[in-house]
């Protein structure tokens, strides 16, 4: 249906994605276990800083969620999203802007579903099903 999740190279075929889902919970791993640690002369983590707690780890993972996207491929995406979102609790960031975050995901799914269903605006119909 016009879907292009495939690289041929040669004999192989690689689909990046895939590849997407490793990086991205080793990277966040990597940058979260990081921002537990206080900086010097300081008793709190960076992870409770705004910046560096949820903007630099949603700023990766929505980099890796718009190439994903032009595959097309939604259920990917929604998984790294989730995936995310788990490491940062995991990971001890203020589980007040979590909830701000999820919430404002939701209310973009609801606008998201509504444009779907009301005003048709995808046209890749295998999305819709």
């Amino acid at each position: 249906n016009g879907a292009s999740r495939w690289f041929v190279c040669g004999p192989f075929r690689v689909q990046p994605s895939e590849f997407a889902k490793y990086v991205l919970v080793l990277v966040l791993a990597f940058w979260l276990e990081r921002m537990q640690r206080p900086p010097k002369g300081r008793s709190q983590p960076m992870i409770q800083q705004w910046w560096w707690g949820v903007f630099a780890p949603l700023t990766i993972t929505c980099v890796l969620a718009v190439l994903i996207l032009r595959e097309p491929d939604l259920g990917t995406t929604l998984l790294l999203a989730m995936v995310a979102l788990l490491l940062m609790w995991v990971a001890g960031v203020p589980t007040g802007w979590l909830t701000a975050i999820v919430g404002a995901g939701g209310a973009g799914i609801t606008a998201g579903l509504v444009a779907i269903f009301k005003f048709g605006m995808f046209h890749q119909h295998y999305q819709v099903q």
